[in-house]
């Protein structure tokens, strides 16, 4: 799975200079990456560059490439626990209506479903898919639908075979941004997506003051206030007092978290971040320990 991993990375260009943003007004560098605010801070990039207020997440025009020319850059890098970062992943872009957009891999595994429904119903776009009905439907395709419901048998499967095919939703912190497990001693500001996302922020927003404050408050604002309150970021609360206990709890198993600490133990060990009390909780249960 390791070599894997480093060979879809290179397809990916995890390292790519798009994980890097600068900014034409202000000296600031961010290494951005996905499932860790990547669209808004591709937002605010393009905004703060092009001084225009209508741009997309996904695309900038080409004035957006400019880069800050008068001084050293402020490296800056927010990081997020990588069992709930690959849990977030898998949410957004497995088990709910985004499946459509393929990033499940590897295809032939998760999308048989969708391939052969769409086939059937010679349907013109294959997220009509959602919206069809039980009847006239085969073994198999029943036996995937109930199989797609089952969270925990749903992800540990997918976590058990992305080793065959890895997504960039999914890819190792470490490996972004010309390689933060050798870097990220190079940055001046090394935040991380838990509980006090929110004051983090304002540290980056009172060093740049506007129009920079203005954007990430507003493109971040909901973001923050959903992280503080389900500690979705990687808080590590304890999984009996943490409400995102309840979303762990519904996906992990012993098995999966065993799984996932050893893909993302690169992020851990290089990136200096802690082990959630929950995942430990876990691996204490499946062993009697905990009462």
């Amino acid at each position: 799975w390791f070599r894997t991993m480093l060979r879809d990375a290179s397809d990916y260009h995890v390292h790519a200079d798009f994980h890097n943003m600068s900014f034409y007004d202000i000296p600031l560098n961010l290494c951005v990456m996905e499932k860790i605010g990547s669209s808004e801070w591709r937002e605010i990039h393009c905004r703060m560059n092009t001084k225009k207020n209508d741009t997309g997440a996904k695309y900038c025009p080409e004035e957006g490439g400019k880069v800050y020319k008068d001084g050293p850059l402020y490296k800056a890098v927010f990081l997020r626990d990588p069992l709930t970062r690959f849990l977030s992943a898998f949410i957004d872009k497995c088990a709910g209506y985004r499946r459509i957009e393929r990033h499940c891999e590897p295809d032939r595994l998760f999308y048989y479903d969708l391939e052969k429904q769409a086939e059937k119903n010679k349907l013109e776009a294959i997220g009509k898919v959602f919206n069809e009905s039980k009847k006239d439907k085969s073994i198999d395709e029943l036996l995937i639908e109930d199989f797609l419901k089952d969270k925990r048998l749903f992800f540990q499967t997918y976590s058990d075979v992305i080793g065959l095919k890895w997504n960039i939703h999914f890819f190792p912190q470490s490996l972004y941004c010309n390689g933060l497990y050798r870097t990220i001693q190079t940055y001046n500001f090394v935040g991380n997506m838990n509980a006090t996302f929110s004051e983090q922020l304002d540290v980056l927003k009172s060093k740049y003051g506007e129009p920079f404050s203005a954007y990430v408050a507003e493109k971040y604002q909901s973001k923050t206030s959903n992280v503080a309150k389900s500690n979705r970021g990687g808080d590590t609360s304890s999984s009996r007092n943490s409400s995102a206990a309840k979303r762990v709890l519904e996906y992990f198993t012993p098995e999966t978290v065993r799984r996932l600490l050893k893909y993302y133990s690169i992020d851990y060990m290089k990136l200096a971040l802690p082990i959630p009390d929950w995942a430990d909780e876990i691996l204490a249960q499946e062993n009697g320990m905990l009462r």
